[in-house]
């Protein structure tokens, strides 16, 4: 079966030859194109397809399909013109990086690691992503690479990332580039296996060649754009080595060995063959067994076929049997047993021999006791007046004799106990039959495990407390409220908000709170003596809308109106990290990083001057990258209009 197996594998090697094209991949990128890019020339030609979504990354699998994320939702992509993305599932957490192994299992990340079977429709959440103790998420993609999963970070950083433990990644490679890496895909042709990484950057956009082995990347070409994401069309190949092992069994020991043969695989390129050759022959098996017959005795010789259908040989040796049997028994006094033909009735050792089912001498030795009966005296209480008295029982012991127990029942007399207990409001105790939830003093008759009454007397004290909460509100991002819990209670309590974020205090019933995005806080009260707690809750809903605007004209004339091009934020924006502005032509005019940690609401950004000179009226093209309150960044982009 075996060699049945093997050479299936070679004819279906040599029969499905698929020839592999240049280095080129299929790309998405800011502008929601897709396109195919060939690395000979970073060339890239757009796909004719009706597409309206700005995918985050694209992956091919083995099934011949293109897939892209976008958010939670997963499409399949058909390249073909004027076709549409189709809506595959819904993941329970998306993220922006896909890529997919041999199997056709695609793997995402975002903040945490996942997997999506699309023909089982299986997901499964590998967790969060941790290299050297720190906390990863996805700067953009992920792919194979020599049988290893391996993300481009948002540390500026290749990480290798351990699939079975997530937060046990490894840091292999840091990208020192400007933006750092996004887009980050596999090549494997034959021959050779090369990885490419795609930067995104304000100032350069550029495609960069991985160097495993130096653990550096080095400067391929530039493109207009920032890809995005990246897939090439033999990617998964790379999830695993293309090696081959096959186990044959052979009866002749000279023919045992290991050869190793190279074929060309279902893409036309190498592929590993090793075929180990192993002796199943055995050696001589020597069997001993007992006979009860003189005739038998003695060693015979057997020729067999081991499970390889290889000769075994049986030496099988008869020895003559002869048991030896030790009983040990034990009878009442006055009892007696039965041994071959002899009735025994005393203590003592006896020996006797007896013939078994196979015939076979066996010799019995038995070791006999006599055992005597028991008489027992013993005094217990009962709560049964028609019981009390002397009472008698016949019963075994343990050695099965008969023994006499004469018990002396006295009365006993009644419990009384008492108990303090104190109650949270809202809980309840059993008391017998009795459930009690109010404060007071119950008195309750119970019986005890031996029938008899209990007069438990139980103090109770519920503690009560009240807590009354603020209405809902709703909040501007960057604003805050002060949220008021009121409890009327004399009793020492303690506070404590949950969850402890954007409060200026969280063990306070009165705090300010400036969320960033919706919360739901819930405020506990409780005694510090009975431990007793009362919780109540309090939405507060952010709204996240939140604008910068820059006017589409400007007239630098010193005539104190509309002089200087500004930009105008809402409060939700917290600082202009950079500003670049370029001419209509994409000449660069100014690039500025901002440094300062908090922005005015009003900002100037140019004042229509170039190099000491007045610049010429007409349209200029500009790119501002804001950060809002709650660390989130934006690119606003658009045109403004010169006019003197």
């Amino acid at each position: 079966m075996r060699s049945i197996i093997f050479f299936t594998l070679l004819f279906s090697l040599f029969l499905t030859p698929k020839k592999i094209e240049a280095q080129s991949f299929f790309t998405c990128n800011e502008n929601g194109e897709i396109g195919k890019m060939n690395v000979a020339d970073c060339s890239f030609k757009k796909f004719s397809i009706q597409n309206n979504i700005d995918f985050y990354d694209i992956a091919y699998s083995p099934n011949g399909k293109l897939y892209g994320i976008q958010g939670n939702n997963l499409y399949e992509i058909d390249t073909l013109p004027n076709s549409r993305p189709k809506l595959v599932t819904q993941l329970q957490e998306g993220g922006n990086a896909l890529t997919v192994d041999k199997f056709g299992l695609i793997y995402g990340a975002g903040e945490t690691l996942w997997s999506y079977d699309v023909v089982n429709n299986v997901y499964k959440n590998y967790g969060a992503m941790m290299a050297e103790g720190t906390l990863l998420r996805s700067a953009g993609d992920l792919t194979f690479y020599n049988g290893n999963l391996y993300l481009a970070s948002n540390k500026k950083s290749i990480v290798k990332i351990n699939i079975n433990n997530p937060q046990k990644s490894e840091t292999v490679i840091n990208v020192n580039v400007d933006g750092g890496i996004v887009g980050i895909v596999t090549y494997k042709d034959c021959g050779f296996v090369k990885t490419y990484g795609f930067t995104l950057s304000l100032n350069k956009r550029t495609v960069l060649e991985v160097d495993w082995k130096n653990k550096t990347t080095k400067e391929i070409c530039t493109v207009p754009f920032a890809i995005l994401g990246a897939a090439s069309e033999y990617e998964f190949l790379a999830s695993a080595s293309d090696t081959t092992f096959i186990e044959q069994y052979t009866c002749d020991a000279s023919k045992a060995k290991e050869t190793t043969q190279n074929f060309l695989n279902s893409q036309n390129c190498d592929s590993v063959v090793t075929t180990k050759i192993i002796y199943a022959g055995s050696n001589p098996m020597y069997l001993k067994e007992a006979t009860c017959e003189i005739s038998k005795a003695g060693t015979s010789t057997l020729n067999l076929k081991n499970l390889k259908g290889c000769d075994s040989t049986v030496y099988k040796t008869l020895t003559l049997k002869i048991d030896t049997i030790n009983l040990k028994r034990v009878i009442c006094e006055g009892d007696s047993f039965l041994f071959g033909n002899k009735i025994l009735k005393n203590n003592g050792q006896y020996a006797q021999i007896f013939k078994t089912k196979s015939g076979c001498d066996s010799l019995v030795n038995l070791d006999l006791a006599v055992a005597k009966k028991d008489s027992i005296f013993q005094e217990k209480q009962t709560c049964d007046k028609q019981k009390a008295g002397f009472q008698r029982e016949l019963l075994k012991n343990k050695q099965g004799c008969d023994s006499l127990i004469v018990t002396l029942f006295s009365l006993k007399n009644e419990v009384r106990f008492s108990q303090k207990l104190s109650l949270c409001e809202g809980k309840s105790i059993s008391v017998g039959d009795t459930i009690l939830k109010t404060s007071g003093i119950y008195v309750k008759t119970l019986k005890n495990t031996e029938g008899c009454d209990s007069i438990v007397t139980t103090d109770l004290s519920v503690t009560t407390l009240d807590l009354t909460m603020p209405n809902d509100t709703i909040l501007n991002l960057g604003d805050s409220v002060k949220l008021i819990g009121l409890s009327q209670t004399t009793l020492p309590v303690k506070w404590a908000w949950t969850p402890n974020i954007f409060l200026d205090c969280d063990t306070c019933p009165a705090t300010w709170a400036k969320p960033v995005t919706s919360t739901q806080y819930r405020l506990a009260v409780y005694d510090t003596l009975s431990k007793c707690r009362k919780e109540g809750s309090v939405n507060v809903k952010t709204k996240t809308e939140c604008d910068a605007y820059i006017p589409n004209v400007f007239s630098p004339n010193d005539d104190g109106v509309n002089d200087k091009l500004m930009i105008y934020m809402d409060k939700c924006v917290k600082r202009i990290k950079r500003f670049a502005l370029f001419s209509r032509w994409g000449n660069p005019i100014i690039q500025t990083d901002y440094t300062n940690i908090d922005s005015p609401r009003e900002v100037e950004l140019w004042n229509g001057i170039i190099d000491g000179k007045v610049a010429t009226n007409e349209v200029y093209v500009y790119f501002v990258e804001v950060e809002y309150v709650n660390g989130q960044t934006k690119i606003v982009s658009g045109d403004t209009t010169l006019m003197r």
